[in-house]
């Protein structure tokens, strides 16, 4: 049974740079206009937004290019290669909330320009909580160290088993994160992860973008 877990949206700080680099503007060179708008919708999101997450350890087990945790399988070359020598593996979904796809839909309507710096703050704030997630289980998991984050969608693993990924974790139910028919997630600043833990084999706990085969992604870090 997945665990729950809540954070408030004062213990989230979300880095001014981070917001400009998801708006598409250079973090060394911001204009003054979208400073003070920034420093406007911060709070607006903070206010708005649940941060919540559920997790769950599986264990892992790899068989060719075929990786079992248990509750299902994925056939994948990238995570093959990840999880290798790795035995376990955490299954995470983790959002801010609907509350917050309402407030950038509003704005919409009155401001494309505060509706992009409301998105961008959103996209900040999940991806630094993955990060408050990622500390708290490399202290949960004290002797293991964690691979890079993978989600459904990267590399050869196919979004179908996003579905399998939130049924395992139960994440309607538990932190309110659904599918739609296009297999995107309902609040759409949702995230999930599988989180390799090995004692040996690749250590690097960063994001490798080498791994993901979308070259034309705009947040490509290599």
């Amino acid at each position: 049974m997945a665990t729950v877990m809540t954070h408030f949206a004062s213990d989230i700080n979300i880095p001014v740079d981070q917001v400009a680099r998801y708006a598409g503007i250079k973090s060394t060179d911001i204009p003054s206009n979208v400073a003070t708008l920034i420093d406007k919708c911060t709070p607006l999101i903070s206010n708005a937004a649940k941060y919540k997450a559920c997790y769950l350890e599986v264990p892992v087990s790899i068989s060719g290019n075929v990786i079992d945790f248990d509750c299902f399988k994925v056939e994948s070359n990238n995570l093959t290669t990840l999880l290798k020598g790795c035995d376990k593996a955490i299954l995470v979904a983790a959002t801010i909330g609907i509350e917050v796809d309402m407030l950038i839909k509003r704005a919409e309507v009155t401001s494309k320009a505060e509706a992009l710096i409301l998105n961008s703050i959103a996209i900040a704030g999940i991806e630094k909580y993955m990060f408050i997630l990622n500390d708290f289980f490399k202290k949960q998991y004290e002797g293991y160290e964690l691979r890079p984050r993978f989600s459904p969608g990267y590399g050869d693993v196919p979004l179908q088993h996003q579905t399998e990924l939130l049924n395992v974790l139960d994440s309607k139910r538990k932190i309110g994160v659904a599918l739609n028919d296009s297999l995107l997630m309902t609040p759409s600043k949702s995230v999930t992860a599988i989180i390799g833990l090995g004692k040996s084999g690749c250590m690097h706990i960063d994001i490798d973008c080498e791994l993901c085969g979308k070259r034309d992604c705009e947040y490509r870090l290599a």
